[in-house]
């Protein structure tokens, strides 16, 4: 008699826990395919996916719609078992048997830790890097999409190029660069757009132009080289032809590799102790990075200026370098560095001498939004070119930017987060006291550059741990949301499962929006509200359990 008692338990449980199960499949399967058509709908839409890559996408999408479809769908089944037990008086006869609650809701609760154990390995590892795996497949189809905007007639919009063409086809060989894909354009014109809002800077028109697609840990890398190029800068009174023009490479798209939500759980860890290693971060401390290169960089200038060749200023564009003698600076100023001097300016091509000119004054100073130099001289300024051995009276250009000093050597980079704030507060402590404007000013860009990287990491750290705590909490729900399911089934009265699953519905919702609520607190600078949102909400859900479950109770 005693087998038989342990026994009839294990054989209920064993029935309950087979019907959770094959429900819980059914609809999740249900659920993951309609959600997963949806997050494929702007991708198809933008032509980012081609009919072979489109149920690649679908598989990497479905992964990570888990986290939100399973809890779902194991509440839904625990509801529609439990409700059905209970119209069936099946629940009923168990307690009029002797079985207790507790018991009747064990194959729930198995559910709920079951599913509460691979969530945590779903939200934590799969869906981490199922994430990455759908942003390096769109990253993948670069190619494609410009080809379909050119096919469309519209302008392809690529980092702060802004590129039109005639015609555009994906070459059928691979390329010799090592690139992943190719992509030929003839009848191309091109303009590089600067500062805010945008305005053209440089202007390129082509015969024919080749776009390289390399595949990157950010997405992918596009490397445009335009061939027989006109070239013309909007500060420039003079045209370059050139046989090939190479812009600057664009990094097109990121992957979520840095970002907490594409990390994984020992990552996470890993980025709250060496932040500096992820790219949020690295792209904070760029301004800093490239402050502290324009201090050194004008230090260096100074020191070019005094010597006796001049300072000699390179234009990797156009090939040609501009030659500064006779000068120093004062602030951003060129003055002589004679009282009965002048400011002496050469311009070469490979070496050889095209054209000078004299003047009283001229201005040194870095591009916006640029590491290159700009030199300015008044307008009009008479020059005097030389062309083979005829010499002609000319002018020169108002101003020459896109140049580069190769006698300046980098700042090495840091090892250290810690080290690039304490050198950056250096730095700016240093230049208060400068006797120089420009190096003041440059000073004051060294400062902000530490305010922001501060910043930046700081919202980094908060990131992370609003990830880590939202993946928990979700995590939570996969056992708390099938338990109140079992429990609402079992006391609906409802002729209908739906009934007793519109009663779970609202309260599950509510905390799935409160954990995101949370999350997002906690990313913009407010930790204690976020955490309290996210833990409360889980709390209200235990609340919420432990009630149904005495209300049961109290009625039997």
């Amino acid at each position: 008699m005693r087998r038989r008692t342990m026994r009839v338990p294990w054989l209920l449980h064993r029935s309950i826990l087979a019907d959770l199960l094959r429900t819980t499949l059914l609809t999740s399967s249900v659920l993951v395919v309609v959600v997963a058509f949806g997050a494929a709908v702007r991708p198809l839409s933008q032509n980012l996916l081609g009919p072979a890559d489109l149920p690649k996408f679908l598989i990497y999408a479905s992964v990570p719609m888990l986290q939100y479809a399973l809890p779902v769908a194991a509440a839904f089944s625990a509801v529609t078992v439990y409700h059905r037990m209970s119209i069936d008086r099946e629940v009923q006869a168990m307690e009029a048997a002797g079985l207790r609650l507790r018991t009747i809701l064990a194959p729930a609760v198995l559910l709920g830790l079951a599913l509460m154990v691979g969530m945590i390995g779903l939200v934590h590892w799969a869906s981490p890097i199922f994430w990455r795996s759908m942003q390096t497949l769109l990253a993948r189809d670069a190619a494609r999409m410009l080809v379909a905007a050119v096919e469309a007639g519209e302008g392809l919009q690529v980092g702060n190029l802004e590129i039109y063409a005639d015609a555009a086809y994906l070459s059928p060989d691979p390329p010799p660069s090592g690139a992943r894909d190719r992509l030929i354009l003839s009848g191309v014109a091109a303009l590089e757009m600067e500062g805010r809002p945008q305005r053209p800077r440089t202007e390129f028109t082509a015969e024919n132009a080749v776009i390289d697609v390399y595949p990157a840990d950010a997405g992918a890398v596009l490397k445009l080289v335009l061939v027989n190029a006109t070239v013309q800068r909007a500060e420039e009174q003079a045209v370059a032809v050139l046989p090939q023009a190479r812009p600057e490479a664009i990094d097109l798209g990121r992957d979520l590799g840095g970002e907490p939500k594409g990390l994984t759980l020992p990552e996470l860890i890993d980025a709250r102790r060496r932040p500096a290693a992820y790219r949020p971060v690295q792209e904070a401390a760029r301004p800093l990075e490239r402050s502290l290169m324009r201090i050194d960089r004008w230090r260096c200038l100074r020191e070019g200026l005094a010597s006796a060749e001049g300072l000699e200023l390179r234009s990797p564009l156009t090939g040609r370098s501009v030659v500064i003698g006779g000068a120093r600076l004062v602030g951003d100023r060129l003055v002589p560095s004679r009282r009965d001097g002048a400011v002496r300016l050469e311009e070469r091509a490979d070496g050889v001498e095209r054209r000078r000119t004299r003047v009283p004054e001229a201005t040194l100073a870095f591009e916006s939004g640029s590491d290159r130099l700009e030199l300015a001289v008044a307008a009009g300024t008479p020059a005097e070119e030389l062309i083979g051995l005829d010499r002609r009276r000319g002018r020169w250009p108002a101003t020459v930017g896109g140049l580069s000093a190769d006698l300046c050597p980098d700042r090495a980079p840091p090892t250290s987060l810690d080290e690039l704030l304490e050198s950056g507060r250096a730095e700016a402590e240093a230049s208060r006291s400068s006797a120089d404007a420009s190096i003041v000013s440059l000073g004051l860009a060294v400062a902000s550059g530490v305010d922001r990287l501060e910043a930046g990491a700081e919202r980094f750290r908060l990131d992370v741990l609003a990830r880590q705590n939202q993946r928990a909490a979700q995590s939570l729900i996969g056992l708390l949301l099938p338990v109140l399911g079992a429990l609402l089934g079992v006391r609906s009265k409802a002729s209908v499962a739906l009934g007793a699953f519109a009663m779970l519905f609202i309260p599950g919702i509510l905390d799935m929006l409160l954990i995101s609520s949370g999350q997002q607190m906690i990313r913009w600078d407010r930790p204690v509200p976020g955490l309290l949102t996210i833990w409360m909400a889980q709390a209200g859900m235990l609340a919420i359990v432990f009630t149904v479950a005495w209300w049961r109770v109290a009625r039997r």
